[in-house]
């Protein structure tokens, strides 16, 4: 099992293969603002000073302790983060699997993800994938995202089939980086036959919403006539758009396409 996670780790690094994605400020900024949104106690948290963070944590740690999920997970994410309180990453697995334990999907996925992390570090199978298909069953985007992503490395072919079908629920339920994950699919041929143009059909799918990966690889392939017509035009507008998300790849590669115009 652990064996299969560790694969999983290098697919997902795959993704990213030719592109630094911590250039891509802009991106990971909106990231950050989307997970933000999706724990409003904790983007309370966030936008406090340290005394603040201290107070606001102290009243939640009560109301954890009183039995309250939602206080059992901004606690967990508090501990995991060192927001407001000093960082235990120990603790932050038992309060967040309290918290999971109350059904809340995105108590569950955070259990799921901190577990894998600890797997990864550990070398031991804790049941994250476990915790990750509950949260994907239970419609979570980024737990069938990340469901699917495993089921993707699974050696028997039907697993890695039914892979791609959950990443593709989750692309349905509009989680961008899904699309990405499935282009790499048919660039690997995980779950699906190697297919160059659906390949292309999927970054074309995440680059259209705003993926700076999708937007830069698109770029590359247009300016190289890798599997679509050559296309300098192409080309350029991709680029502007992934160097205007902080691509520092995409702004090497515009000043390239533009040289030659």
């Amino acid at each position: 099992m652990f064996a299969k996670m560790f694969s999983l780790s290098i697919f997902l690094i795959s993704m990213t293969i030719g592109i630094n994605t911590a250039s891509a400020q802009n991106y990971y900024e909106a990231q950050r603002a989307d997970y933000l949104a999706e724990h409003p106690l904790f983007a309370q948290l966030f936008a406090a000073n340290e005394i603040e963070r201290r107070v606001f944590v102290a009243s939640h740690r009560a109301k954890a302790q009183a039995g309250d999920a939602k206080s059992m997970l901004l606690l967990g994410l508090a501990l995991q983060s060192g927001f407001g309180i000093e960082q235990n990453q120990a603790l932050a697995l038992d309060w967040l699997q309290k918290a999971a334990e109350q059904g809340e999907n995105r108590a569950i996925y955070a259990f799921a993800a901190a577990l894998l992390k600890e797997e990864a570090r550990s070398g031991s199978d804790l049941g994250a994938v476990a915790w990750m298909k509950k949260a994907a069953e239970d419609g979570y985007a980024k737990a069938e995202a990340a469901y699917g992503a495993h089921l993707v490395m699974a050696l028997d072919d039907a697993e890695t089939t039914q892979g791609v079908k959950w990443l593709e629920k989750s692309f349905d339920q509009g989680h961008i980086q899904a699309a990405v994950l499935i282009a790499r699919c048919y660039s690997f041929g995980f779950g699906v036959d190697r297919d160059w143009d659906k390949m292309i059909e999927w970054y074309k799918k995440a680059a259209e919403l705003g993926h700076p990966t999708a937007q830069f690889i698109l770029a590359s392939e247009h300016n190289n006539g890798h599997g679509l017509l050559k296309s300098r035009k192409q080309a350029k507008f991709w680029a502007e758009k992934a160097a205007a998300q902080g691509v520092r790849e995409a702004t090497d590669l515009l000043k390239k396409i533009e040289a030659n115009e």
